[in-house]
């Protein structure tokens, strides 16, 4: 047993000799360690959708009547109190005179229940008339006074319908729509022009709603604006709007972006959006 212990003894020394040895061998790696941490990922999506101003505003006549002239067409630029298109005027114009003729016929009126008044006034301070004829001719003074009143808002309404047959833009602008042509007999408030202002432009485009989900839109985002014929032009521009449409096709709910911040300057009408 003695031998045994010995041996072992041995076996175990020489076991531990030849690890170190090994271990001598061994040559270190050096690594790094890093946290692993959850982040939100950005989402990113290439739409396409049109240059548009940020105002837009139909014109229309005030006054019904058939249009004569037309001075401007699609395309072109316009400035505040330009003339854009013209109605006949004839039909306006003869209100206006049958209107003033109105006029004439009540102050004539006037004219004769004033002198009416005041004889009776006259009449009735001397006692020779009786106080119900005084009356009578007074409340006729006043009714002649309030035809007159009447009539000259007649006129003026009349000539303001006659100044109403020149279309004219209200604002600088571009015209972008033409609804109307020469010869058209159109009605009041009837649309003839879209005009679109001078000033700030905005990209909108359309984006199924699926693409919100749940989570609030940040507005502060930027978003890459570049024009589809020319990519070499491009600016930036934040979400400005979000407006809920409804699809007439297949009766789903998308939503209408617009970015606000497109460069100016230039006439396209389509960007690309990324």
């Amino acid at each position: 047993m003695k031998h045994i212990a010995i041996l072992s003894l041995f076996i175990l020394i020489s076991l531990l000799l030849g690890c170190s040895r090994k271990q001598g061998n061994v040559s270190l790696v050096k690594v790094e360690v890093q946290r692993v941490e959850l982040t939100e990922a950005a989402q990113t999506m290439t739409l396409t959708g049109e240059i548009r101003a940020q105002v837009e505003s139909d014109l229309g006549f005030r006054t019904d009547g058939r249009i004569t002239e037309r001075l401007v067409g699609v395309g072109d630029h316009v400035s505040s109190g330009q003339i854009l298109a013209k109605l006949d005027p004839q039909e306006q114009q003869a209100r206006v005179e049958a209107a003033e003729a109105d006029v004439r016929a009540a102050e004539a009126k006037l004219r004769n229940e004033t002198s009416n008044l005041d004889r009776q006034k006259l009449l009735l301070s001397r006692k020779t008339t009786p106080q119900s004829e005084y009356d009578r001719a007074e409340e006729s003074f006043r009714t002649a006074q309030s035809s007159l009143e009447a009539a000259k808002a007649q006129l003026g309404t009349a000539r303001d319908a006659l100044g109403q047959t020149e279309l004219r833009a209200g604002n600088a602008g571009t015209i972008t729509a033409r609804n109307a042509e020469i010869g058209q007999v159109i009605s009041a408030g009837q649309r003839v022009f879209v005009l679109a202002h001078d000033g700030p432009r905005d990209a909108v485009f359309n984006v199924n709603e699926s693409v919100f989900g749940n989570q609030p839109i940040d507005r502060n985002v930027p978003i890459e604006i570049k024009l589809v014929t020319d990519p070499s032009i491009h600016t930036t521009g934040k979400v400005r709007e979000i407006t809920p449409t409804l699809s007439g096709a297949g009766g789903t709910l998308a939503s209408q972006s617009r970015a606000g911040g497109v460069a100016s300057g230039h006439d396209a009408r389509s960007c690309g959006l990324w």
